[in-house]
This record gives C-alpha cells, sequence and structure tokens, in this order.
C-alpha cells in the first residue's frame, strides 16, 4: 500500500498523509499501521514507528480469518516492524525479543531472521 502511495503520490509525507486519513476513517486498519509505520521507518521517525506497528499487532486480532491479510501483514511481520523501530531506539533488549517471537510464529520469516542476526552481530 505505502509503497503504491508513495509512488503515486511522490514519497514518503505524501503517504503518511494519506495514511493518516486512512485511520481517521477507520482506526482498526492493522495494514493501515503497518503502511505507516513502515514510512516513519523510512524517515528514522523510531518513536512513531514503534507505536504504528505496536496499534497494528493490537488491531490485527479481528483480521485473523482474512489470509490476504495475514501474508500480507500478519503479527509476525508487524512484530519485525515493531523490532526494527526498537533497534533504532537502542532498545535491543526489546527489539530482540520482537524479533524472537516473530521467527517462532513464522520461522520462515526472512526478514526477521536477518535483522535479528545483525542486530546481535553489532551488539558483539
Amino acid at each position: 500500500m505505502a509503497a503504491g502511495i508513495r509512488r503515486e503520490s511522490g514519497g514518503v509525507d505524501a503517504a503518511i498523509e494519506v495514511l493518516d486519513i486512512v485511520l481517521k476513517t477507520d482506526k482498526r486498519s492493522a495494514a493501515a499501521y503497518f503502511e505507516r509505520g513502515e514510512a516513519w521507518l523510512e524517515k528514522r521517525d523510531y518513536q512513531r514507528a514503534w507505536i504504528d506497528f505496536d496499534d497494528g499487532i493490537i488491531w490485527s486480532e479481528i483480521h485473523r480469518s482474512d489470509p490476504r491479510f495475514l501474508q500480507l501483514y500478519g503479527v509476525p511481520k508487524l512484530l519485525n516492524g515493531r523490532g526494527m523501530a526498537s533497534a533504532g531506539l537502542r532498545r535491543n533488549d526489546i527489539a530482540i525479543a520482537d524479533f524472537d517471537e516473530a521467527i517462532r510464529l513464522d520461522p520462515y520469516l526472512a526478514d526477521a531472521v536477518r535483522n535479528r542476526e545483525r542486530l546481535r552481530e553489532g551488539l558483539r
């Protein structure tokens, strides 16, 4: 969603504006929280990213019977995003815990495995 919005609207800021509108009309849209969290990560606004991924995790429960949602925005991907935001905030223990839980829920989520290993290597 956000990648397409960025291409069509001209950037991350415009995508955030569109997602703000989406969330004003449907504050339970875990997908919009995921996409806006990704946009905040791109802007290196890790606190806002963390909040959006956390809200997405909370609201994802209402989408658990939708296989397309789960594939694109499921809890493991939201946890991975929140882990990235935590790492950006230098909350490394919390980041690793989120990556671990994402991997436990989806052992094939390569981004979470890669992000956890990169963070661990950086801590050595």
